[in-house]
């Protein structure tokens, strides 16, 4: 199982994938754990936040970073700005510069 994470991706990119359409999630600062039932893809649109993951690794993320969350994850999120993002279900060839193995 990998987390995957496309760092500051481009209009290209963003028009390629159609994040227009994607429903949008939006949570203020807080702390929260979650469990990822089935694979989901995720693009920050603004805020900012540390996924804590297990093993006590550590993921930062930011707006403009499109990340890959895998199903049968569980995680913590930290969200330390307002954060908005596109998200999806969907399958998405994902091109990725970090790949943070579970």
């Amino acid at each position: 199982m990998e987390l995957l994470v496309e760092r500051s991706i481009d209009d290209e990119r963003k028009q390629e994938l159609g994040l227009e359409n994607w429903p949008v999630w939006s949570r203020e600062v807080s702390k929260f754990d979650w469990s990822y039932s089935s694979t989901e893809t995720g693009f920050l649109i603004k805020g900012e936040l540390i996924l804590h993951l297990s093993g006590k690794k550590t993921v930062e993320l930011s707006a403009g970073d499109l990340v890959q969350f895998p199903a049968g994850l569980d995680c913590s999120w930290e969200i330390l700005a307002d954060l908005e993002k596109f998200y999806s279900f969907d399958p998405v060839d994902m091109r990725p510069d970090e790949s943070i193995k579970l």
